[in-house]
């Protein structure tokens, strides 16, 4: 009983060594975790355009900034979800490190005249994810019909290559507008393989958007004599569009008919 009451005493003496041992310094130095919580995210919008806006992501925490842009009217998505970038009507997503200084991001290729959500969070530098998101919305500008639309000529079973035509309404009208060229410019000059008929019977002509969207289409008076005319629609529902089919007796009555598709250029 000595002996083990002896043994237990030199080890506790030998364990006060040891403690007594330890580097003060190196306890002093000891730094205790540094928590940051997320901050209070800023989203701002700017040079909004028929198919494109700018947003800022403003915040003075650091770590990483993520962001998900979604159709307008969308469910709501969970901050993990705007970390994975799952969300549902995604459109853009993306994550960028966070200076301390404003943030913008561009999101193009958008439908005019609609509305998209922006949903933000912050990732802080240890780990730790906003709670709930930041949220705004931005709708883009309404481009009215009138301006120049990018269009492709089908016929023959080819194309032709693209021009521009430009669209313009009819003064003292709501539904009537003049195009300057129905099927392109150089249309009859890639039938016929001649460059001399480049900018010659170019198809002007008078659209006419109905109630429905159905549009109808005749030859003006520089043309009436060959562009019989055509129907089409138009689709306003993105980017504003029409598609219509014409036909003409320059070449012969009922020889052949053409397929138009023209989208309009957003930047106007």
């Amino acid at each position: 009983m000595k002996n083990t009451i002896y043994k237990i005493s030199i080890l506790l003496f030998l364990f006060g060594i040891v403690i007594s041992c330890q580097s003060p310094e190196a306890v002093s130095n000891y730094t205790p975790a540094k928590y940051e919580l997320p901050s209070g995210i800023t989203l701002g919008s700017s040079n909004i355009k028929p198919d494109s806006f700018d947003f800022t992501f403003n915040i003075t925490g650091s770590g990483e900034g993520y962001y998900v842009v979604v159709e307008g009217g969308s469910d709501e998505p969970s901050n993990n979800d705007v970390l994975d970038a799952n969300a549902s009507g995604l459109i853009q997503s993306g994550k960028f490190a966070l200076t301390g200084t404003e943030v913008t991001i561009s999101v193009s290729d958008l439908c005019n005249g609609a509305t998209y959500d922006i949903y933000a969070v912050q990732m802080t530098s240890d780990g730790f994810l906003s709670e709930s998101t930041t949220k705004t919305s931005v709708t883009t500008e309404v481009l009215g019909i009138s301006g120049t639309y990018t269009g492709i000529s089908y016929a023959f079973g080819d194309n032709t290559p693209e021009f521009t035509a430009t669209i313009t309404l009819i003064d003292g009208t709501t539904n009537q507008y003049t195009i300057d060229s129905a099927w392109g410019p150089n249309f009859v000059s890639w039938v016929t393989g001649d460059s001399g008929y480049d900018g010659l019977y170019v198809y002007s002509a008078i659209m006419t958007i109905n109630p429905d969207n159905t549009v109808t289409i005749i030859g003006d008076d520089d043309s009436s004599w060959y562009a019989i005319g055509g129907t089409g629609n138009f689709d306003d529902s993105c980017k504003n569009s029409f598609t219509y089919n014409i036909d003409q007796t320059l070449f012969g009555a009922g020889s052949f008919t053409v397929d138009v598709e023209l989208t309009q250029n957003q930047e106007q």
